[in-house]
């Protein structure tokens, strides 16, 4: 019997499942090992009791196959018990379905083809075609020009053993195999619905949620679609900020200048006689540069020496474009603003700059949230209408397409190589914009199509910037710039301040006239005493007369002296002055430089992970649940010659149709919050282009939060987010989002029925393609109303002593589903009877003619086959899916 063929074929197609076929005439005796076929997609030679042990199977069942044309077709008892044990050492745990199954045409002998086995259940098949229990039935002959009867036992087999798809047991299971040496004939009718166009077209509705998101079901309700899309986004970008305000730049603080300080006659005083002495000895400008040290010596001394002048790595910072015109990469922007915190610090060490992994949590939080108005943050709530949770249905309004980044026309790259700006890339669309203006003007031939590149920028800046992530880029992108104005203004400052003259010439001219009054006030003053003195010596003046008038005219020299100091140096106290507030502002200055580059270097760590972290995002949202796998439309390629009992057909659907089952089931499907176990499974991948990374973020997830760079080849979340954007739109579709709408499928009242209402299929006769309703196709294999019945006297000898043996004693009834394929089989069974019942070579007619047999090959044993079918248990063990591993 070609059955290996006709099952490979099955297979191929997705009729069946897998079947494990066993040649008998290939079983060696000096081996354990069963050499077996594993009959599928791609048909392969397998070791049966490997292929078995390698498998998870809760009930095995296991047929052997006799032709009862020939004696040479009848497997032994033997062979069926080294098969029995066989499967049951592989499967210890499994239940074991034992049967046996004699075929043959209309008039072969039944009886001897029936093994004596125990515990086996024993069937025989009758060769009679018909629609149903209620039709009337052909007989069959096996003539080798005919494939019908082939088609008859291996179509009855599948049936039987529960092999077709959708049927999630077999008839046999639950069947207790008698013990009295006797069998039971049997026959079985069959509706298979292949649906695997239908369930694609579902599943691609449900999957496609890249441009308009469904408005989800929030609790016992459906949500509700905000009307202001552009206002829910803002006010959540503007929450997530005011949450994680210290990732922008700080407040400066200036502390008050130096007040005025009047020259008090105290200090002229005591200033007086060292100016004195300066004078005398011609040196009024050392006191003036001594007293202007001295009072700025506080201030100065924690002002550092840096030189401010044209530094190339804060070039890069500031200007973020190569002089080849390309952009810098936002590595060498954070190494030019390091480089310029440690010329700042004396080439001290930096510290490791401070992660912020929360504030990204909470950025894709709100993403997500909008979304699908799911409670993730107490600080970033859903948005609501009333007091019912809404949504932004609209993904660019959230996130913008990945595949939108802007690019220019080959003819502009050429003088601007490398420019592709990313659709959240804020700053990368201003300086782009700077670039082309540059080019317009030093290229005035390309000034008018230049100017349409801008304008295009612009109009593409507007549209992203609006978006929630475009909301975010734009703060951090301002804040950058703010900063690297701040810090450009402050450079200039500083060596402005570092500028200012020591002392001005009018000063230096002042200290030489009150120098100058002073010589000569101290002359005066020196001639008065030496005259004082000699009057007294002379006798002319009394000498305590001469004292006091001595001493009068020093008080009147040293009283005129400090008067005239305070008078003569007043620009010299205003420019100290001036200098105490030079020194300040230059202190001030230099310390708010400092803290300008750390919040630069703070806001270009936080820049470029929220381009990684935007990169993922964008490519998630606009396919969340993957992609389907493209499939080619299901074609019915069989039906024609099949027999009457056998109907393949497939489930035929509009999209009208579709579409109203995808409606039913949405609500259910999308609820709030259903996007975070997929965001979860999303960020957890590690792309196989990582390459050996992959092994380290699959062991340590945490690595993203780090941000590191372990091989100095990039850090790690710019690497992955690239890895994970350029696969989101070619990963396979969520398995658990799939199972769940086959669930909803399922449960949800006449929605499967109304995808399978219309069935395409073949006449057997004609080979016409037909388009019928499912009740009409399954052609009246309702259990219930096929009760009772008889079988043909084919298989019976006419000597046999049962009265009722032709009687169907039990019929069983499948109506079962795996997804939407769908198996209707209706299997009679007749009282179980003595061989002797059944036809022996006493009564074959002496003139029947046996019709000739075929050589024996692996697909035609002449001694029969063996046949296993076994089920995987799935999660809910009271259900059995359809076969894992099937076999003859």
């Amino acid at each position: 019997m070609p059955l290996r063929g006709i099952l490979h074929d099955w297979a191929t197609l997705g009729l069946i499942g897998n079947a494990v076929v066993v040649d008998v005439d290939q079983l060696r005796t000096d081996t354990a090992e069963i050499p077996a076929l594993l009959v599928g997609a791609a048909s392969r030679m397998v070791c049966l009791q490997e292929r078995l042990a390698d498998s998870e199977i809760a009930v095995a069942r296991l047929c052997v196959i006799s032709a009862a044309d020939s004696q040479s077709g009848i497997v032994d008892a033997a062979v069926a018990r080294r098969l029995s044990e066989a499967v049951q050492t592989s499967l210890p745990y499994a239940r074991l379905v034992k049967t046996s199954l004699a075929v043959g045409h209309s008039g072969a002998e039944f009886a001897a083809a029936i093994p004596d086995l125990i515990g086996w259940d024993a069937l025989v098949l009758s060769p009679e075609d018909g629609l149903s229990p209620m039709h009337g039935t052909s007989e069959l002959t096996n003539d080798p020009r005919h494939p019908q009867w082939h088609l008859h036992v291996a179509g009855n087999c599948c049936s039987i053993l529960g092999l077709w798809r959708g049927q999630e047991d077999s008839v046999l299971d639950s069947r207790s195999a008698v013990s009295d040496g006797g069998a039971s004939p049997v026959r079985a009718f069959t509706r298979s619905v292949a649906a695997d166009t239908v369930e694609d077209d579902l599943r691609r509705r449900l999957l496609m949620v890249g441009e308009r998101y469904p408005v989800p079901r929030v609790d016992t309700s459906s949500g509700a679609a905000v009307e202001d899309e552009n206002a829910s986004v803002t006010v959540m970008a503007d929450a997530l900020l005011r949450e994680h305000s210290d990732v922008l730049p700080r407040a400066r603080t200036t502390p008050p200048a130096p007040a005025p300080r009047p020259i008090t006659f105290g200090d002229a005083l005591r200033q007086f006689f060292t100016f004195m002495w300066a004078a005398l000895k011609n040196a009024p400008h050392a006191f003036a540069e001594g007293l202007l040290r001295t009072a700025s010596a506080a201030t100065a001394a924690a002002v550092n020496s840096v030189v401010y002048g044209a530094n190339s790595s804060l070039v890069v910072v500031v200007r973020g474009v190569r002089p080849d015109g390309s952009p810098a990469s936002w590595d060498e922007t954070e190494q030019g603003v390091e480089k310029a915190l440690q010329d700042n610090d004396g080439h001290a060490e930096l510290g490791a700059a401070l992660q912020k992994p929360q504030l990204w949590r909470d950025y894709t939080a709100g993403a997500l949230t909008l979304l699908d108005a799911g409670k993730r943050s107490s600080h970033l709530p859903p948005v609501t209408m009333g007091s019912t949770e809404a949504v932004v249905t609209t993904t660019a309004r959230v996130a913008p397409d990945p595949a939108d980044a802007f690019t220019l026309p080959a003819h502009i790259a050429a003088y601007l190589p490398n420019w592709k700006v990313e659709v959240a890339d804020d700053i990368g669309a201003k300086r782009l914009h700077e670039s082309l203006e540059k080019l317009s003007a030093s290229n005035p031939q390309l000034a008018q199509e230049i100017g349409a590149e801008k304008h295009r920028l612009r109009e593409w800046v507007t549209v992203n910037s609006a978006s929630y992530v475009g909301q975010v880029g734009r703060t951090l992108g301002n804040a950058f710039r703010a900063t690297v104005t701040e810090l450009e203004e402050l450079t200039q400052r500083l060596e402005q301040l570092r500028r200012a003259p020591a002392m001005t010439n009018e000063i230096e001219a002042d200290q030489r006239r009150l120098a100058a009054r002073f010589r000569i006030l101290g002359g005066v003053s020196l001639l008065v005493v030496v005259a004082l003195i000699g009057l007294a010596l002379g006798g002319l003046l009394a000498i305590v007369f001469a004292v006091v008038l001595v001493v009068v005219s020093l008080f009147a020299t040293v009283l005129s002296g400090a008067l005239m100091y305070m008078k003569g140096q007043r620009s010299l106290y205003q420019f100290i002055h001036a200098q105490e507030q030079t020194a300040s502002a230059l202190e001030t200055a230099e310390r708010h430089r400092k803290e300008a580059l750390q919040d630069l270097r703070r806001l270009i760590r936080a820049y470029r992970q929220y381009l990684d972290w935007s990169r993922a995002l964008c490519a998630f949202v606009h396919a969340p649940l993957g992609r389907l796998q493209e499939a080619q439309e299901q074609e019915l390629s069989i039906g024609q010659g099949l027999p009457r009992c056998v109907r393949i057909g497939v489930a035929t659907a509009s999209p009208d149709v579709v579409d109203e089952a995808a409606g039913r089931i949405r609500g259910e499907l999308f609820r709030a919050g259903w996007l975070s176990d997929h965001w979860a499974a999303y960020i957890s991948q590690a792309p196989a282009s990582l390459g050996s990374l992959r092994y380290a973020l699959q062991s340590d997830p945490g690595m993203l939060d780090q941000d590191a760079n372990p091989d100095g080849a990039g850090p790690v979340l710019t690497r992955w987010s690239w890895a994970v954007a350029q696969a989101a739109a070619e990963r396979p579709a969520s398995a658990t989002f799939l199972a769940r709408a086959e669930e909803l499928v399922a449960g949800t009242p006449g929605v499967r029925d109304k995808l399978l209402s219309l069935i395409s299929f073949r006449d057997s006769d004609t080979g016409e393609m037909k388009v019928v309703p499912r009740a009409e196709f399954e052609g009246r294999l309702d259990g219930a109303e096929a009760q009772g019945g008889t079988f043909r006297e084919l298989i019976f000898s006419p000597h046999a002593r049962n009265i009722d043996a032709r009687n169907v004693d039990l019929t069983r009834s499948q109506d079962q589903f795996n997804g939407l394929a769908h198996a209707r089989v209706l299997v009679q069974f007749g009282p179980s009877l003595p061989r002797t019942d059944y036809r022996t070579s006493a009564d074959v007619a002496p003139n029947h003619t046996r019709p000739p047999q075929q050589a024996g090959t692996f697909g035609e044993s002449p001694r029969g086959w063996g046949f296993a079918d076994t089920d995987t248990p799935s999660a809910t063990p009271a259900v059995m899916p359809s076969a894992d591993v099937d076999g003859f």
